[in-house]
């Protein structure tokens, strides 16, 4: 049949560069957990990352193969004011 979803392991890493600014997402599933995180880089220095664990049903459709519109929506942070 197939792996089971403790079996499944996936690792996913997309970048995406806007001049001097770069957002890295990735999403990795490891022994039925997943973590989906999003780094945002400015002028080659991280500013911050956000980090979410995925639900159940986010890695059950990963395992299926399906497109997740709206995945990272969740992962809009800021970068805290600093004096």
């Amino acid at each position: 049949m197939g792996k089971s979803i403790k079996q499944f392991h996936y690792v996913n890493k997309e970048q995406k560069h806007h001049g001097h600014r770069k957002t890295v997402r990735m999403v990795k599933i490891h022994g039925g957990k997943g973590l989906k995180t999003m780094t945002h880089y400015k002028k080659g220095k991280k500013m911050y990352t956000v980090k979410k664990p995925l639900t159940i049903v986010e890695i059950v459709t990963i395992h299926q193969g399906k497109f997740i519109p709206g995945l990272f929506s969740d992962c809009n942070g800021t970068r805290k004011n600093r004096k």
